[in-house]
């Protein structure tokens, strides 16, 4: 028999990656449908909760609290959980939009060396430090795959002023924006000429979706997918099905285990009613609702030994910031940092971007441990 998977999210904003709720969580039940009827019949006679459809808030009293870690105990090894910080995946799609169109030739080089995700990081360390340029170049990225005016654009595409003593990494993401951007509109045109891709570019649903199918794939046995009705993975679930099933995801550069084998789906993903016949989206839900509380408020009273039993039930691709990506006295920050120095340089010069690009990488991957040990003195 083919498993059931129960799905439901907390702290969904559509594209807009920069609302205030910072923290978008996809949890994931395994369970037969007549077991999600028990607990959920459990959770309302012995844990008096007496909401019409199982929500985070119904378990806000003490009774509830009980019945939330009830629920993680017993149940545990039957629950996976996605989240993403919003923010930081704004900064990984400002590298996806516009340094990645104009890297894409070499784009196993950069990829390979994590050029992504420092980055990625360097962006979303200067947002979360209220630098204004960080925070104008983000949301003019937002801006821009979303509504495709390049007229409301603060500064990027714009050419940044050049420093007397050389860039600073932000000047020199500026200037590389602005110097290839004719790349970058490409990008965006393309984007723009899907109706449906257009409209859900900025989405990450689709990515907590594709990892929920990973992880319950590999087992290697049949599963069976129940989500709560969402529009975008509506329109993308055939796509997110052909990925999960081949090897295609891979090939597109989503992150996989090595030892990944296609998932094995019994029948096309199916989107239901929260309030419907599969109560089991209401045990996702909950928990994707104490996930979330427990991401924004971490000492709070609801949170209170939830955590620890959460944490053991997040997947291994979730997306947040890593700080230590940054740090110069590692050989790899180091190798990162000279790339984006020397992409700078070349945006300047009206250079290309990739010429002789593996040489400089290999010869400065050799010097950086040098490097990194006198940063560390």
């Amino acid at each position: 028999m083919a498993i059931t998977i129960f799905c439901d999210e907390s702290g969904y904003t559509g594209p807009n990656l920069l609302d205030e709720q910072r923290y978008y969580v996809y949890s994931s039940v395994a369970m037969p449908h007549e077991l999600a009827v028990e607990v959920v019949a459990k959770l309302r006679t012995d844990f008096q909760i007496n909401s019409t459809e199982l929500k985070f808030d119904s378990f806000s009293l003490h009774r509830g609290r009980e019945g939330l870690r009830w629920l993680l105990t017993t149940y545990g090894d039957r629950i996976a959980i996605f989240y993403a910080d919003k923010k930081f995946c704004a900064a990984g799609k400002f590298f996806e939009y516009t340094f990645e169109p104009v890297l894409r030739p070499l784009k196993d080089l950069f990829y390979g060396v994590g050029f992504h995700r420092f980055i990625s990081n360097f962006l979303f360390a200067g947002w979360d430090e209220g630098d204004l340029v960080t925070r104008e170049l983000i949301e003019d990225g937002q801006k821009l795959v979303r509504e495709k005016d390049r007229s409301k654009l603060k500064r990027l595409l714009r050419e940044p002023l050049h420093l007397p003593d050389g860039d600073d990494p932000l000047t020199a993401i500026a200037s590389f924006c602005a110097a290839y951007r004719r790349g970058i509109l490409r990008e965006i045109a393309a984007i723009n000429a899907d109706e449906a891709t257009a409209r859900w570019s900025m989405d990450i649903s689709d990515t907590a979706l594709l990892q929920v199918l990973e992880h319950w794939g590999q087992g290697g046995e049949e599963i069976e997918m129940i989500c709560d009705e969402s529009k975008p993975l509506q329109d993308s679930a055939a796509h997110l099905e052909i990925m999960a099933t081949t090897n295609i995801s891979a090939e597109l550069g989503f992150p996989t285990p090595p030892s990944r084998r296609p998932v094995k789906l019994a029948k096309p993903i199916r989107f239901v009613e929260s309030k419907g016949e599969f109560v089991g989206v209401q045990l996702a839900d909950v928990i994707a609702g104490a996930m979330r509380c427990a991401l924004l408020k971490p000492k709070s009273r609801e949170a209170e030994g939830l955590r620890s039993l959460l944490e053991p039930r997040e997947l291994a691709f979730c997306i947040y910031p890593q700080p230590w990506l940054l740090d110069l006295r590692r050989p790899e920050a180091i190798v990162n940092m000279y790339i984006l120095s020397e992409l700078g340089r070349r945006s300047r010069a009206g250079l290309d971007p990739l010429a002789y690009m593996p040489q400089f990488i290999a010869d400065i991957q050799r010097e950086a441990p040098a490097i990194a040990a006198a940063e560390d003195e």
